[in-house]
């Protein structure tokens, strides 16, 4: 290795003047600095004053001394990595990550893009039974990592506990890359309809009010929504589905559209919900992306169908595709270039109406509401 800098005002030349000046330099550096000190600089004087070739005439002590201290510094280098990819990874937190679509994200963020995971379970059991398993899988000296954290949607103290947990994780100059609101019930579920909007849309929010306007989040929130909110928006009357589709002024606006109409066609226990406030919380939940992402135009915002997966949420529906398969748009959102903020993507990944189901494979929704109302 040729020297950049010296840590003698002497240039060394020839072997022999090498090897005198290692060995007294670590003679000199023992009796003067102690003997740490001592093989520092002798190891620093190798290091800028010749090449590795020459040390095999030094002394067998000088070379014993260079060679853990090179062993030092080659841990030293890897421990320095190792912070420094620490550092430049993304951190994701998702919601609901103990099961089903929400489980299977967790493990391919950490897998397949080497991702920190914080993976959101109400409950402590079942989310510590998770992270175990994910961690089983990680290779050795992959980036990817995962931590618990535990955290109920549907209640302000748990949120906001939860936000304080992952703040104090973060250390004081970190953030999170992306938030994932996955956490979801209904349908299968034996739940009352006012709890399924609690957690599919109040939920959501509660999580962007303590994670993303407090600044825990830079780039992106993907909330995943569901086809039942197109369907719900389509058994409306064309004027309420004109404005089901647009953003709306505020949130009290999202909130006087869940409130059933006074003709009973649309709202909660209206004729146009028929799936107990499932698709009702979806449909909410596609304006309240819309909404967030005028509020905040920094962050990159989206709502995505997964598709039709096979979970404990629809069971006994007759889906067939496994979790892993619901993931495609999530992680569309979460790591490519957007054309849009706060727009819905249909499980192929391609931007999807609100007011009606587009089929995977079909062309790409241009955003016109008026000329296609009533299809």
């Amino acid at each position: 290795m040729r020297a950049r800098a010296s840590l003698r005002r002497e240039p060394v030349s020839g072997t022999t003047c090498f090897i005198e000046s290692i060995d007294s330099l670590l003679e000199r550096s023992r009796a003067q600095r102690g003997e740490a000190v001592g093989f520092a600089y002798a190891y620093y004087a190798l290091l800028y004053e010749s090449d590795l070739g020459r040390l095999s005439q030094c002394s067998w002590e000088t070379q014993f001394s260079i060679g853990c201290l090179g062993h030092l510094k080659i841990d030293f280098q890897k421990r320095v990595e190792m912070s420094m990819t620490a550092k430049s990874r993304k951190k994701i937190l998702v919601t609901g990550g103990n099961s089903g679509i929400g489980f299977a994200l967790c493990r391919q963020l950490v897998l397949e893009h080497g991702c920190h995971v914080f993976l959101g379970s109400r409950s402590r059991q079942r989310g510590e039974e998770a992270v175990a398993s994910i961690r089983a899988l990680i290779p050795a000296q992959h980036s990817g990592s995962v931590e618990l954290t535990e955290v109920d949607v549907g209640e302000d103290a748990s949120v906001l506990s939860a936000a304080n947990a992952v703040r104090e994780a973060l250390g004081t100059d970190g953030q999170l890359y992306g938030l994932v609101n996955n956490a979801g019930i209904g349908l299968a579920a034996s739940v009352a309809a006012e709890e399924v909007l609690n957690t599919n849309l109040y939920g959501v929010k509660r999580m962007c009010d303590a994670f993303v306007t407090e600044g825990l989040v830079s780039d992106r929130v993907v909330n995943v929504g569901s086809g039942s909110g197109p369907g719900y928006v389509h058994r409306c009357p064309q004027p309420t589905q004109r404005a089901l589709c647009k953003t709306p002024a505020d949130w009290k606006a999202i909130e006087a559209m869940i409130a059933i109409s006074a003709d009973g066609m649309t709202g909660l226990h209206s004729e146009a919900d028929v799936n107990g406030a499932y698709g009702l919380s979806k449909a909410m939940l596609a304006l309240y992306t819309m909404l967030f992402a005028e509020e905040m135009p920094n962050i990159l915002s989206s709502c995505v169908s997964p598709g039709w997966i096979a979970t404990k949420l629809v069971a006994g529906s007759g889906a067939t595709k496994k979790p892993e398969e619901g993931t495609l748009s999530i992680r569309h959102c979460l790591f490519e270039s957007l054309s849009g903020n706060g727009w819905y993507y249909g499980s192929d990944c391609v931007r999807s109406p609100l007011h009606f189901m587009r089929n995977p494979g079909e062309p790409a929704y241009d955003g016109v509401v008026d000329d296609v109302i009533g299809l």
